[in-house]
């Protein structure tokens, strides 16, 4: 088996019982032939979290290296500091699961990826997350205001 080194890359957002954490990671492509995704392979972090996603900072090594795309981490700050956001935590926490886990799959912000790849992207990064996922997501205004009210 070949052991590749530790090599910083990029950023992780994470998700802690502290708050939003942004630290040095090895972030390296999924698959040759998308240079869309990151893949967060190593994080120096004590302590459990929630992983919110990655973006490679560091200039391309080759042909092979994912693109650095550093205007993501703050997309993914700004998603884990929203009040959706944190409602889906509450969520998982009623139903007796414990996000807030370093083994826990990322609750990335995939789907923002997926509208970008598609052409159906409707989010606007530049305004707050939460009236556009409401919107999305179809809340009505009770829903909307307990959300807000948490």
């Amino acid at each position: 088996m070949i052991m590749s080194k530790y090599e910083v890359t990029g950023k992780a957002v994470l998700y802690t019982k502290d708050g939003v954490e942004v630290v040095d990671a090895e972030v390296r492509r999924y698959f040759n032939a998308n240079g869309d995704w990151n893949a967060v392979k190593h994080i120096q972090f004590k302590g459990d979290y929630l992983l919110v996603g990655g973006a490679r900072i560091a200039p391309k090594q080759n042909q092979y290296a994912a693109t650095p795309r550093p205007e993501l981490v703050d997309v993914m700050i700004r998603y884990a500091k929203s009040k959706f956001f944190r409602l889906m935590l509450d969520l998982m926490r009623l139903a007796q699961w414990e996000p807030i886990h370093r083994y826990n799959v990322p609750m990335n912000y995939k789907w923002f990826h997926d509208n970008e790849i598609w052409g159906g992207l409707d989010v606007d990064f530049a305004k707050p997350f939460d009236e556009q996922l409401y919107h999305k997501y179809g809340f009505n205004p009770s829903m909307i205001q307990f959300t807000e009210e948490r």
